[in-house]
């Protein structure tokens, strides 16, 4: 789970995995959408750019760039990975357990 916080993904807030408002804040304020479907591009935020090439690595996903998120109080996240398609992360173990 803690490898998703690093890549922007909060599916679920379990009580071992506590996050602030500040971060939540940040989270859900970016500016553009995660999804847009008329250019086909998906969005992930995440901590550094190598989280964006190991992300595109792992998944198997096409990195087409990445950009620099708009700086905030308590910012987390630097950037927005931007990938071709519709990009999900996997289910976790908790949420298959839960379907």
């Amino acid at each position: 789970m803690l490898d998703n916080f690093k890549y922007g993904c909060f599916l679920k807030r379990t009580p071992s995995f506590q996050v602030t408002d500040i971060e939540l804040e940040t989270i859900f304020n970016m500016s553009k959408f995660r999804y847009d479907e008329d250019e086909d591009l998906s969005r992930h935020a995440a901590v550094s750019p190598d989280d964006c090439r190991e992300m595109a690595k792992k998944y198997s996903w096409e990195l087409i760039s990445i950009e620099e998120i708009p700086p905030s109080i308590n910012q987390v996240f630097q950037v927005d990975c931007v990938f071709r398609g519709k990009t999900e992360f996997p289910q976790t173990f908790y949420e298959k357990d839960q379907n």
